[in-house]
């Protein structure tokens, strides 16, 4: 049966220019589904690298401990025996000696601590990065729910043509008012949605908006 929609020539036009639009939009997409992937492979290395870092913490770290606790009774043993002796000049060199190689070494659950703290940073930005794939595919099956001007604002916003922050975003918008008062909008599109895709699109731009915020501070 033919589509009623191609009756004329216009209408023919209009049809093959939304089609060749929407296929652009689709190569870009895969291209960043391709990223998406490594994104993911970089997400499991991260989850392993931080269940590591607590069985180092549940073993190695007590086991360190308990070693500086020793070693640090040793030499406060050694040093009051050694100060004991007067004016001899080879109890001062062992003293010397003593406090050298019983020194206290770093903390290293202070560390850990550390190390954990970069790479649970790095797990947040991938986990942010795949809210943003996602809500892209979402508008790319779901391109009925959006107007064409949040389509373009939300694919730009949610990194279809770059990650880096600031190219999010039109030069002219890298402001803090633009981005509360759009934040204040897809707020309102959070609140007032009533179709669950769409919410959680809003709600990812939101989420975005206020992370690049956080950037430019």
């Amino acid at each position: 049966m033919t589509d009623p929609s191609l009756a004329d020539e216009t209408a023919i036009v209009q049809k093959l220019q939304d089609i060749a639009g929407f296929e652009r939009l689709r190569t870009v997409l895969e291209q960043h589904f391709i990223r998406r992937g490594s994104l993911l492979r970089g997400y499991n290395i991260v989850n392993k690298a931080l269940k590591l870092l607590e069985e180092i913490k549940d073993s190695y770290l007590r086991v360190f401990r308990e070693r500086e606790g020793e070693n640090t009774t040793k030499r406060e043993r050694f040093v009051a025996f050694l100060r004991h002796i007067p004016n001899n000049a080879a109890a001062r060199e062992l003293e010397e000696f003593v406090q050298q190689q019983l020194a206290p070494r770093a903390d290293m659950g202070v560390m850990l601590d550390e190390v954990e703290r970069e790479i649970a940073h790095i797990k947040y930005e991938l986990e942010d990065y795949n809210a943003d794939f996602k809500a892209l595919q979402q508008i790319e099956e779901h391109m009925d729910l959006f107007e064409e001007k949040d389509r373009s604002e939300l694919q730009l916003l949610f990194g279809l043509h770059s990650l880096e922050s600031e190219k999010r975003l039109q030069p002219s918008h890298v402001t803090f008012p633009y981005i509360e008062e759009r934040q204040a909008y897809w707020e309102r599109k959070m609140d007032l949605g009533r179709e669950p895709i769409a919410v959680e699109v809003a709600e990812q731009a939101v989420r975005r908006y206020g992370l690049i915020a956080e950037s430019l501070n």
